[in-house]
């Protein structure tokens, strides 16, 4: 099953895709230093730097289309232009060459804010384009907690496919072995829902921030690590930020404006205030520091952002500067999720496959 990847940033689509058994036939990608990390880790695959030019003649038929096209004009921290920007308007690219390529599937991704950018609207455009293709769709917001990497990162996933069966893409985003007839109350979590979750078979989780920013949750020996920019969180960050433990009890801070912080400490007295029931709060970036305990502050490294993206460790050593691959990494997915939904995609297409065959 052959696959164009559009928007490739460092290849954390391409990669999952890869590891479920599709087949990269083409990368597009602005981003020099971007691009580099691609030539490292596909040097036999055909690249294109500008999405405008690319034209599916140039590729051929392809089984499918993927990519996350630019979140700055979605994004809920920027002037939020929405599909009229020039960069969000991008998108409007990858569904012109997804219809040229006549590919039976697309995966895009973008921030939760698509949902609310322009009223909606922009969501209601999105979804439009994509049934004028002939597809059936369905989509998800997921978050990269629940699928075993240390961040709360929501994303919208939207899944199409055209033919029958129109159900393919919510057999793809949608797992009806994990719908219980009697639901907890709202926040209220399960030990099953949370095993479930851990093991990345579960779902987005909750849709809303509730004062959850800064939260540190950790259950059944994993850790769930909520990143801040700006000395908020909103869940579309795009750069890694402060984080993580202090006491639960009080509001520490680290230095405001200081990129890439993380916070480790010990106390070395093994006070049981530093985490309480399994939660810790986060710093914020509103103050000057004021942490106690022997607790030190340092920069978290490309190699731990990798990590918190569930990307193999140095994975982004070819773009070189530490600046590019933080920057690299802020822009790519967490692969684990989009792992996910890409062997999905294969299971469903594997089972459409076998019925063509039965018939």
């Amino acid at each position: 099953m052959r696959y164009l990847s559009l928007f490739s940033g460092i290849g954390g689509i391409d990669l999952a895709m890869d590891r479920a058994g599709w087949e990269c036939v083409g990368q597009c990608e602005k981003d020099p230093a971007a691009m580099k990390v691609l030539r490292h880790h596909w040097p036999n695959v055909p690249k294109w730097t500008d999405v405008t030019e690319l034209r599916g003649v140039d590729v051929g038929p392809v089984d499918a289309v993927v990519g996350g096209w630019p979140c700055q004009d979605l994004s809920v921290a920027g002037r939020r232009a929405g599909l009229a920007g020039q960069r969000s308007g991008l998108f409007f690219e990858f569904i012109r060459i997804a219809r040229e390529c006549n590919t039976r599937w697309i995966l895009g991704e973008n921030v939760p804010g698509l949902l609310s950018s322009n009223g909606g609207r922009d969501m209601g455009t999105v979804l439009r384009e994509v049934a004028q293709l002939g597809m059936g769709y369905a989509y998800r917001v997921l978050d990269a907690q629940h699928f075993g990497v240390p961040q709360r990162r929501r994303r919208v996933f939207i899944v199409g496919h055209s033919g029958a069966p129109w159900s393919a893409p919510v057999q793809v985003l949608f797992e009806p072995e994990s719908v219980r007839r009697n639901p907890p109350p709202r926040r209220e979590a399960t030990p099953g829902v949370a095993y479930t979750s851990l093991c990345g078979l579960g779902s987005g989780g909750a849709d809303d921030n509730d004062g959850q920013a800064g939260r540190l949750v950790t259950t059944g020996g994993r850790v769930s690590m909520c990143l801040n920019q700006g000395g908020r969180f909103d869940g579309e960050s795009e750069t890694f930020v402060a984080a993580t433990v202090v006491n639960p009890g009080r509001q520490w801070n680290s230095a405001q404006g200081e990129p890439n912080l993380v916070t480790a400490f010990s106390n070395g007295q093994g006070d049981p205030n530093f985490a309480r029931d399994g939660l810790s709060f986060a710093l914020d970036t509103q103050a000057p520091p004021n942490v106690g305990g022997g607790a030190t502050v340092r920069r978290l490294t490309p190699l731990e952002c990798e990590r918190l993206q569930g990307l193999p460790d140095g994975w982004t050593e070819p773009a070189g500067s530490d600046s590019a691959r933080y920057r690299c990494i802020g822009n790519s997915v967490a692969e684990p999720c989009v792992e996910w939904i890409t062997r999905r995609m294969a299971a469903v297409e594997s089972s459409l496959w076998r019925c063509v065959a039965e018939a």
